[in-house]
């Protein structure tokens, strides 16, 4: 499901007087890409073939809705797996530098099952060793995820339900700190920009603990 973005607006237009719309919509999309990087809230998995010898793959997930946009962009990558890996564990994220330093030379040249990951851009994950042969959907690729910086809509509705008065603090302490407008209020820009603070707070640490009770599980994410 879709969420507009003027869905936010209820609680916060009428706490900026004057303020454009099209300044609103900007600001609560860019506080909810905020959110969604600082709690890792909005999590994907993004299934694709493993191909033969082929080592590189396409973060960018296909396009939905109508008209046809990018749903979101991936802000990190939480794990992946690959069938017919070592051990059939999930593969050991690194970087090209370790890889040259722990492999020997030509490992990207390397036929065999994957066992090491990195993100060689933002929008593309490198496996080694290049995979020896095809599989339907044997790679799985656990992400947290953001909206596009142009996303004319939100494509998660969780956000909305369960945190429409916490992006509002946000959009509200962004626009009311902004000197010189007719909704500028200095004093309630920042006790709205601390109790969006503190909900980003609350909310990364439901995310890390799965909304249990438990401790928070380390995980190594892609930085």
């Amino acid at each position: 499901m879709t969420t507009a973005w003027s869905a936010f607006y209820p609680n916060i237009v009428p706490d900026l007087p004057g303020a454009p719309l099209d300044m609103v919509e900007h600001h609560v999309r860019e506080i909810v890409r905020d959110f969604c990087e600082r709690t890792l809230f909005w999590q994907e998995t993004i299934v694709l073939d493993l191909e033969d010898d082929t080592g590189i793959y396409s973060l960018i997930p296909d396009p939905i809705g109508d008209p046809l946009a990018t749903p979101y962009v991936v802000h990190r990558i939480n794990r992946v797996e690959a069938v017919g890996s070592e051990s059939d564990k999930p593969l050991d994220p690194t970087t090209e530098a370790e890889l040259d330093e722990k492999i020997e030379v030509g490992w990207r040249q390397i036929k065999g099952p994957p066992k090491y990951y990195y993100r060689q851009t933002p929008n593309l994950l490198r496996l080694v060793y290049r995979p020896d042969n095809h599989v339907d959907d044997g790679l799985s690729i656990y992400v947290a995820v953001k909206p596009t910086v142009n996303a004319v809509e939100l494509l998660n509705d969780d956000i909305l339900e369960h945190y429409r008065n916490d992006i509002a603090y946000g959009v509200k302490g962004r626009m009311m700190l902004s000197p010189k407008k007719p909704y500028t209020d200095a004093q309630m820009g920042k006790e709205n920009e601390r109790k969006y603070n503190a909900a980003v707070g609350a909310a990364a640490t439901h995310r890390a603990r799965d909304y249990t009770r438990r401790p928070a599980r380390v995980r190594g994410y892609d930085r």
